[in-house]
């Protein structure tokens, strides 16, 4: 005889949560990051100083990403977690 398996949709539910906090915090570290790196371009005014200003906005392109992809998986997760349990029920009728 087979076995029923069940996923505890409420886990699930859980860990998109905190991968959607986690995405949160990344992003206001990287947005404080480049608040700070835009408040030395104030006094970073030689050639090396805009150099590594313009080096480190070369980056905001791959954080955007990396939070967008966060924030999607977790929403994915979510919803698929959503349409089991709808299943479930339907199935259960």
């Amino acid at each position: 005889m087979s076995e029923i398996t069940k996923v505890n949709t409420g886990a699930v539910l859980q860990n998109a949560e905190s991968i959607l906090s986690e995405a949160a915090a990344f992003k206001a570290a990287f947005d404080a990051m480049y608040d700070t790196i835009h408040d030395l371009n104030k006094t970073f005014t030689s050639a090396d100083g805009k150099a590594y200003i313009a080096k480190i906005d070369g980056y905001q392109g791959d954080f955007t990403a990396m939070y967008d992809r966060l924030v999607n998986s977790a929403e994915g997760i979510r919803a698929i977690a959503e349409q089991y349990d709808a299943t479930v029920r339907k199935n259960m009728v």
